[in-house]
């Protein structure tokens, strides 16, 4: 494909719609680990250190590609100044590879960022799947929640169901209250068997668990999911 389209000299948008029909015929052909080997990290948004977005593109696929086909994306990672958030597979095809191969090279090429400007890198990453964890540890009483008392377990089974505690009528901020302990013991007992599939990709990459935030995301489907809980980590 490179040499392709460096012999072929074709008019800008022509060109562009010559590499994407290649691309998506290379992805048909060959398998997503040897397209991933060749790809490339581009960044969009705030020079180096603003809010800024890095996305792993095909090679010889560019920003420009990108804007006509979202979908010639492969994986992105937002960062604002030095914190890092928001990794995800983009293209399906890509998932069985696994986040820690798709995204490493998006954290490499940020922390490079940040490192430049003298800064401690840091990241606040989600943890999906967190709630049904929960839920399931408590229903099957788990030992990690032997050093709980009955108000706090009760709690942390609301706020993993979305079902008020018995006397109430919502789950609230006293629930979320009551249950802070309770859900950072889950949370960290989570991310210890690596279910946090986005906190693995950071562990990777020398970051490391510095605490639990609780209710850093207050979206009704990140609720729902983790009961609005994050992890913060710190590059060392």
């Amino acid at each position: 494909l490179k040499a392709l389209t460096n012999t072929m000299k074709l008019p800008g948008a022509k060109s562009r719609q010559f590499i994407l029909h290649h691309f998506r015929h290379r992805l048909r052909r060959f398998s997503s680990s040897s397209i991933l080997d060749d790809a490339t990290v581009h960044r969009r948004g705030d020079e180096k250190y603003g809010s800024r977005e890095y996305m792993l593109l095909p090679r010889d696929m560019t920003l420009d590609h990108l804007k006509e086909d979202p979908k010639v994306a492969i994986a992105s990672i937002y960062a604002h100044r030095n914190i890092l958030f928001g990794a995800r597979i983009i293209n399906k095809s890509f998932e069985s590879d696994g986040m820690v191969q798709v995204c490493t090279p998006l954290i490499k090429a940020a922390l490079v960022d940040v490192e430049s400007q003298g800064d401690q890198p840091q990241a606040i990453s989600t943890l999906h799947g967190l709630s049904a964890f929960a839920r399931e540890c408590i229903e099957g009483k788990s030992d990690m929640i032997n050093s709980l008392d009955d108000s706090s377990i009760e709690a942390c089974l609301a706020i993993a169901t979305g079902i008020p505690r018995p006397g109430h009528s919502v789950v609230g901020q006293g629930t979320f209250r009551d249950g802070q302990q309770g859900w950072d013991i889950l949370a960290n007992e989570f991310i210890k068997l690596g279910l946090a599939d986005e906190v693995n990709l950071y562990q990777e990459n020398r970051g490391q668990v510095v605490g639990i935030e609780h209710l850093a995301d207050k979206s009704e489907p990140y609720i729902e999911s983790a009961g609005g809980a994050m992890c913060r980590l710190f590059f060392l």
